[in-house]
């Protein structure tokens, strides 16, 4: 009994293992093989990839922060920090998919029986691509997490082997969607409207893409700014959406566009729809201090909204938000035009302790307007250049403001240093009692105000002397006018009450204004302008600011000085002139500057670009007589200058530009002639046109050409002589680098050694040569394998990037059998113009033989073998 028993489970077992075994196979398409692979494709793979994708954007949703500052994106998984966020559940899903389609695809045919005849079914179905049905949803849950981890090229490929493949198949249209989407990332917004219209029509879309196109729709025309159309769909995507969380942020992304928009109504029912729901409290938190900023405009009830955000600051939780609801209650205050409490609220944010850049650069913009305009330009110069270091690329329209403010932080720092160096030139001019009597009551102030700190330092509250009064450093006989006593010891002060609230200014300044500067040369510039800023702290510490000496040393006391504050005062009003002009486009600020700068300083030596500087402005806001008044005072102070023959002749510039053209022609003929080897004829036209053209932007190509057919000749000493001239005369020239290496060659004593031989049977490589800051040497890569793809596709050529020196590198195709199939190789990627992409991009390209070019690679002189390729491959 139990015998037998015991071998009945061990049929089964064997049954077991032999149906496993026979079903794991790929080989066969049987009802078993379909079933087994349908089976543990999906639990076994399919859902742990789909798993990992999903853990992957719940990641995004709970540790992705939202940049409040700028309208919100509707998927936030498009923001560039989420891709690096999740890019190891992206990772895993990808290799969950590549397993599924690997070990569970089946694709070969069933067997049917001959006999039997064959219905429509039975043909649609001999004719699917693929017999597990896990298969296309694998390849879509790949472009997904491509598209996730934003490498959308990969992402497109694989939805567009989705429609190919499955094209009978209901997934051809998600793969559709996808890569709309894809496409709209990529900026290619005409094929993914193109997509996106064939999804919303067709019949055979399935009906849960409908509402995600309108969502993608709205998602296209935010990022293409058509913020009507992009209104448009969002409003019907708020209808149709059933997630809660989901549809309040695109309450709040509707609201932020009507509030851009100027629909201060539609904004505010939005921005409460927000409120009322309060499932985020951050976004909640946004929306109250977004409907503070627009209450003056929608007329709503502002007290109790003012109210509301008093009650705010009071709560803990708000502790990192104080300098929002700071900067709103400023805004409501200067929406009803309490000037001196919104300056106080907008003040308390810029001090508040808080991360939000966003915030604090609104902030400090405000402050700098409103001192701008109460001529304070110092402390006006002081909030623009903190605006400038709290912007980023995300403050809203970042592109349009930023050289605004730029451009104003610059024109205070100029117009500060007028009024600096005026009012002090107006104290050394007092005489010296009334001077002394000036400083004895400034020292006064100082004792005064030093003992008003140490009261309020025992009384326990806080006295800041360099904001006790903006006007507290002018003398009172000056103080109602434009002038104010300059006071270094309260400049000191401030500076460093500047740093202590917002941090080291220097620093950072130089990080956003140099950023394209290596961290060396940064620190190089702080540590000498520290060193400056010590060495005259030093000597300023060694005077007490309560003696007459400490005040006296600025002062323009002897001729010396007075010329070096003259000479401030004068680079400064052109300085000025020329932003209002060309930067702020304020031409009758800009003439009322140019003149003072000609009234005061007749003799400068920027007069020429004064005078031009005035017509130009003149003309532009249509005062011809003092345009016609400047044109003559050019024409005939600077008859010889390029000004002056431009306003006599209006053809002149026409003129220089056929005369240019003629100039690249006999150019060109001399670039053909050294390379016939015709140096006799390259030495006449160069040496005639550097003669007849003495001031064409080609005379440096000339005098190069020209060294170059001396040297080819034999006349050594003057190839060096000619590039030596051209060197010293046009050392900023692009062709002065390659007369150097040839300087380099001579004075190295190996101009006559051979370095390369001609070996025409031998292996050949193709290589390219371009600096690395100046090409894509991915995409420059990819280029040279198409082309060769589709041209030499049975040569199994190998392209590789090979590193030349440390500014240049190579791109190296290998190998070819000789020189001709290197040639024609060549001659190919001419005809095919595959370089025309990179024809603004400076390379050298050429083919060399193997030996040659483990040579050329210790060598690293491009120059060098291409005279000798030159030479001996044409």
């Amino acid at each position: 009994m139990y015998f037998t028993r015991y071998s009945q489970y061990l049929k089964l077992l064997l049954i077991t293992i032999i149906f496993s075994v026979s079903a794991c196979t790929t080989k066969k398409n049987t009802t078993m093989t379909r079933a087994y692979h349908n089976l543990t494709g999906r639990f076994n793979v399919y859902f742990n990839g789909i798993e990992s994708l999903k853990a992957g954007l719940r990641k995004i949703d709970k540790n992705y922060k939202d940049n409040y500052g700028t309208i919100l994106p509707i998927f936030n998984y498009t923001e560039k920090q989420a891709a690096q966020m999740i890019s190891p559940e992206m990772d895993r899903c990808i290799q969950k998919s590549a397993k599924l389609i690997k070990t569970h695809s089946i694709t070969v045919k069933p067997k049917l029986d001959k006999k039997k005849k064959l219905s429509k079914k039975d043909k649609d179905f001999l004719n699917k691509p693929e017999y597990c049905k896990w298969i296309d949803d694998g390849y879509l849950m790949m472009g997904q997490a491509h598209y996730y981890k934003q490498h959308y090229f990969t992402a497109e490929q694989t939805f567009l082997l989705i429609i190919n493949k499955y094209k009978n198949e209901s997934i051809a249209w998600d793969a559709r969607f996808w890569l709309a989407k894809s496409k709209i990332e990529d900026k290619e917004y005409e094929d993914a409207e193109v997509l996106l219209k064939e999804v919303r029509k067709s019949s055979k879309t399935p009906k849960y893409l409908l509402h995600e196109v309108n969502l993608a729709y709205a998602d296209m025309y935010m990022k293409k700014e058509e913020w009507d159309a992009a209104v448009k769909y969002l409003e019907k995507s708020i209808k149709e959406e059933t997630n809660k969380k989901f549809k309040i942020r695109l309450h709040f992304i509707l609201a932020q566009i009507y509030q851009m928009q100027e629909n201060y109504k539609k904004a505010e029912l939005n921005y409460l729809s927000v409120i009322k729901k309060n499932y985020n409290y951050e976004m909640t938190f946004n929306a109250k201090i977004n409907l503070a900023e627009i209450s003056e405009k929608t007329k709503s009830d502002g007290g109790k909204l003012k109210k509301e955000l008093l009650k705010m600051l009071k709560d803990d939780k708000n502790y990192d938000y104080l300098d929002q609801i700071y900067y709103a209650l400023g805004r409501m205050e200067l929406n009803s035009k309490n000037i001196s409490a919104a300056i106080d609220y907008f003040s308390k944010a810029v001090s508040a302790r808080s991360s939000n850049k966003m915030v604090k650069a609104k902030a400090y913009k405000v402050l700098a307007d409103y001192y701008s305009e109460k001529d304070n330009y110092r402390l006006a110069g002081a909030y623009y250049d903190s605006t400038l270091i709290s912007m980023n690329e995300s403050f809203p329209d970042y592109n349009k403001i930023h050289p605004i403010i730029s451009s104003k932080a610059n024109l205070m720092k100029q117009l500060s240093t007028i009024e600096i160096e005026d009012s002090l030139q107006f104290v050394a001019k007092l005489p010296e009692r009334e001077r002394n009597k000036l400083i004895d009551k400034q020292i006064k102030k100082i004792l005064a105000q030093e003992k008003a700190a140490l009261e309020n330092k025992n009384n326990g509250t806080a006295f800041d002397p360099a904001f006790d009064n903006q006007m507290t450093n002018v003398p009172s006989n000056i103080k109602g006018g434009k002038w104010y006593f300059y006071n270094p010891q309260a400049v000191s002060y401030g500076l460093t009450n500047f740093k202590q609230k917002w941090g080291d200014r220097e620093l950072e300044d130089l990080w956003r204004l140099s950023n394209k500067k290596s961290n060396s040369e940064i620190k190089k510039e702080i540590k000498t302008k520290n060193e400056n800023q010590k060495e005259t702290n030093d000597k300023k510490k060694s005077l007490s600011n309560k003696t007459r000496e400490f005040y006296l040393q600025d002062l323009p006391l002897t001729p010396e000085k007075l010329e070096k504050s003259n000479k401030k005062i004068e680079n400064a009003l052109f300085n000025a002139a020329m932003i209002y002009a060309d930067e702020m486009h304020d031409d009758d600020k800009a003439v009322e500057l140019f003149e003072k700068l000609l009234k005061r300083f007749p003799e400068t030596s920027m007069r020429l670009d004064a005078l031009q500087m005035l017509y130009n402005s003149s003309k532009r806001k249509g005062d011809y007589s003092r345009a016609d008044k400047y044109k003559q005072m050019i024409i005939s102070e600077f008859p010889e200058s390029m000004n002056a023959k431009i306003l006599k002749d209006p053809n002149y510039l026409s003129d220089l530009q056929k005369q240019s053209k003629t100039v690249e022609v006999l150019y060109e003929d001399a670039f053909n002639y050294y390379k016939a080897k015709r140096y006799k004829q390259t030495i006449a036209i160069c040496e005639n046109a550097l003669k007849k053209y003495p001031t064409d932007e080609l005379v440096p190509k000339f005098m190069f050409l020209n060294a170059l057919s001396y040297g080819e000749t034999g006349n050594k000493d003057k190839l060096k002589k000619e590039l030596n001239i051209l060197v010293k005369k046009y050392p900023d020239a692009e062709i002065t680098t390659n007369a150097k290496e040839i300087l380099q060659i001579i004075e190295s004593g190996k101009l006559e050694e051979k370095l390369y031989e001609y070996e025409p049977e031998t292996k050949h490589y193709y290589v390219i040569v371009v600096a690395k800051d100046k090409v894509d040497f991915n995409k420059l890569k990819f280029d040279y394998l198409s082309f060769n793809l589709d041209n030499f596709d049975n040569l199994n050529l190998n392209v590789a990037q090979v590193k030349l020196d440390d500014n240049r590198d190579m791109i190296v195709v290998q190998s070819f059998k000789n020189e001709k199939d290197a040639g024609n190789y060549y001659a190919e990627l001419i005809s095919k113009g595959i370089l025309k992409a990179y024809r603004l991009t400076p390379y050298k390209h050429f083919i060399i033989s193997e030996a040659n070019y483990q040579k050329y690679l210790k060598d690293q002189n491009t120059e060098k073998y291409l005279k000798f390729y030159r030479n001996s491959y044409n």
